[in-house]
């Protein structure tokens, strides 16, 4: 697909046949999210400067959605009264320090409503930041939200160019089609700074009743866990040390993949597994993610 700040009205018109839901790096807003108040000025504010704060992503103003899924196009913006300039100067005057890179692309409804406009703002993972919304508060994006940041996160964000910012990604595929609950697991990781990964210690949390039937790829077995937020669901913890000379250091925005090759993995039944992973390196904090796994389709979505 397009590039966002491509995009056109055949381009949101295909997000909503698919059914493209709202994830960590992509958003749907009714045209009520943006009018000439300050109370919609400050949301405006928290939203763009969330993405900033956490890995980007794209805002789209004027798509309707349910359950973080979009269900059509809204009844559009009067380009007089909601212009591309009138954005970019509530940005401009209420987030702090300003954000480098935004684009904004004003979507012409030829169809769906002639005359009326949406528009997909597009924002970069910022180095600069963090950058404080309107509220003199600072955001990040959590579950779809945008969520107030707790005090470490933001010192965190702060070392964006001084430490390495590493966060790891999941993938599955079928690894035969005669066994369908045989799957691949590929583990990537990438940085996000400019400051190269030298020491790296990853951790994987698998759902206990997955079964590693190849062993465990490099990973040291290390025990059990359980986590509140997931109550009744026992993990089974695994660590990987990546070190020079013997690795070499990750750069930024290169993703990488962590083992030679992928996990075998089992499941007992097409149901939902959940997964995780932490990883730490000198000058950041931990990070640790959880995502839900889908079988039979095989889809993943991060949840924690």
């Amino acid at each position: 697909m397009k590039a966002p700040w491509e995009w056109r009205e055949e381009d949101l018109l295909v997000l909503v046949a698919a059914g493209e839901k709202e994830s960590i790096t992509l958003d749907y807003k009714a045209c009520g999210s943006l009018k000439n108040t300050d109370a919609k000025k400050i949301e405006l504010s928290k939203d763009i400067s969330a993405f900033a704060n956490s890995a980007g992503g794209t805002i789209v103003y004027g798509v309707s959605e349910n359950g973080y899924v979009p269900t059509g196009l809204d009844v559009g913006f009067d380009p007089n009264e909601i212009s591309k300039e009138w954005i970019e100067q509530v940005l401009n005057s209420r987030i702090q320090r300003r954000i480098s890179g935004i684009r904004i692309n004003q979507i012409e409804l030829v169809t769906t409503a002639p005359g009326k406009v949406a528009y997909a703002v597009h924002i970069p993972q910022s180095l600069d930041a963090p950058h404080q919304a309107a509220d003199k508060r600072f955001y990040k994006r959590f579950n779809f939200e945008s969520v107030p940041m707790e005090e470490y996160e933001i010192r965190d964000v702060s070392r964006r160019q001084s430490a390495p910012d590493l966060s790891l990604g999941f993938e599955l595929v079928r690894a035969e089609q005669a066994t369908p609950q045989l799957w691949r697991l590929r583990l990537t990781i990438e940085n996000m700074s400019p400051v190269p990964a030298e020491y790296i210690v990853i951790k994987l949390f698998m759902d206990s009743r997955i079964v590693l039937p190849q062993g465990n790829g490099g990973f040291n077995t290390s025990g059990e866990a359980q986590w509140p937020m997931l109550p009744g669901y026992v993990f089974n913890c695994f660590q990987l040390n990546h070190a020079i000379p013997s690795k070499i250091p990750v750069f930024a925005g290169l993703r990488f993949n962590v083992l030679e090759g992928d996990l075998i993995i089992t499941v007992p039944a097409d149901e939902t597994y959940f997964c995780g992973w932490s990883v730490a390196s000198p000058g950041m904090s931990e990070r640790q993610k959880f995502s839900v796994f889908r079988f039979p389709s095989g889809s993943i979505q991060e949840i924690l």
